[in-house]
Parts: C-alpha cells; sequence; structure tokens
C-alpha cells in the first residue's frame, strides 16, 4: 500500500472512529472500496460505520476509493473472540491467524507492554 492509501485511511479512522474502523475493516478487509456520492441507511459502509460517520465519509471521500487493510478487521476480531472467552486454537482456526499473533494482540490489550510482571533477569531480589 503506498503512502497515499495510507493517509486514506488513517484519516477514514479520525472520520468514523476506531470501531467504525474496525468495522469497516472487516467487512471489506484487503479490498478496495468505492464511496458514492450518497450513501442510504441500507447501504453496507452505512451499516457498517453508522449514518453520521458515513456523512463523513461521503464528504471527504464522495467518488473516491478507499484501500482497506487487512490487519485492522483481524486484530479487532481477535479482540471480540479473547473477550467471548474462545480458546487460542479456536481463534487461530477462526482468523487465520499463528498462536503468536493471538498471544501477542492479547498481551497489547492487557497492557502487558512493560513486561511489570516479570522479573528481571539479572535481579537480586
Amino acid at each position: 500500500m503506498n503512502a497515499r492509501h495510507f493517509s486514506d485511511w488513517e484519516r477514514v479512522v479520525q472520520l468514523v472512529g476506531d470501531d467504525g474502523a474496525a468495522a469497516l475493516s472487516a467487512a471489506y478487509a484487503g479490498s478496495r472500496i468505492y464511496v458514492p456520492r450518497f450513501l442510504g441507511a441500507h447501504h453496507p459502509i452505512t451499516q457498517c460505520v453508522g449514518p453520521q460517520a458515513a456523512a463523513q465519509l461521503v464528504a471527504a471521500f464522495g467518488t473516491k476509493t478507499i484501500d482497506v487493510p487487512i490487519s485492522l478487521g483481524r486484530r479487532a476480531m481477535i479482540v471480540q473472540l479473547l473477550s467471548a472467552g474462545e480458546s487460542i486454537p479456536n481463534i487461530c482456526r477462526r482468523v487465520g491467524a499463528s498462536r503468536r499473533t493471538v498471544f501477542y494482540v492479547k498481551a497489547a490489550e492487557r497492557g502487558a507492554d512493560d513486561d511489570s510482571d516479570q522479573l528481571g533477569l539479572f535481579s537480586t531480589d
């Protein structure tokens, strides 16, 4: 994905929010979507992001295309399945991700970036 498309997606996230972007990514992951001049209430994009966010998308991207990344939807799906108590192997099969990816997302969601619960390698305690 080139820089123009990446900045387009960043703009989409600003307009529709994280949840709306995750819904778009889950529905259209890895594809290019066309944003028409008008999005009705029953349009799939409107159903993903809601009517207000859809109107903002039309204002910013009407008659243009947007490249939708894969990773956001997959990450959101992993988070949803983890929250539902699904097992790691089942998540891997359903999402098509490795165990390492699922554990990485799980750690990031609980804020374990600082390894505060792990002892230091050379601690003297």
